[in-house]
């Protein structure tokens, strides 16, 4: 959510860990992050497990928690902003996902995004659209096209 890797996350947890281990769980950083990420985890799984959004959007996840975590940051890394300001950010996202409506927004606009890159890709497979999304330019092109206002 606060390192924008999803094409990453899906797949390569150890080696993100791995390679942002000079920035990710850190004794001097606070929990709250950590927390609000996996509650904002929970609730999109949740709206997936209990069809508040089309199941097969269950593979945009990844996307939609990074792009939340984008809008509140600022595309900016948590851990570099101060304190009082990771509490706001972490206050509006808690805000945020426990509004099912809003949850719901934010999903949409993320599988509308990916949905039209991948129609225009013309993938065929389920799985092609795995690997797809999994790629660093579609990460690259979905950030461009969301981070509009």
């Amino acid at each position: 959510m606060f390192i924008f890797q999803p094409h990453r996350a899906a797949r390569d947890y150890r080696g993100i860990r791995k390679e942002f281990s000079e920035k990710i769980f850190r004794d001097e950083h606070s929990v709250v992050p950590y927390h609000v990420a996996a509650f904002a985890s929970y609730k999109i799984d949740f709206a997936i497990r209990n069809k508040r959004v089309p199941r097969d959007w269950g593979i945009y996840k990844y996307y939609v928690l990074a792009m939340i975590g984008r809008e509140f940051t600022g595309s900016k890394e948590i851990w570099n902003l101060k304190k009082s300001k990771q509490e706001t950010i972490c206050e509006n996202i808690i805000t945020l996902v426990s509004d099912e409506n809003k949850l719901v927004e934010q999903f949409t606009k993320a599988a509308n995004t990916l949905g039209e890159m991948i129609d225009g890709a013309n993938l065929g497979t389920r799985e092609k659209t795995r690997d797809y999304i999994r790629s660093e330019s579609v990460a690259d092109i979905f950030f461009r096209e969301t981070d509009r206002p």
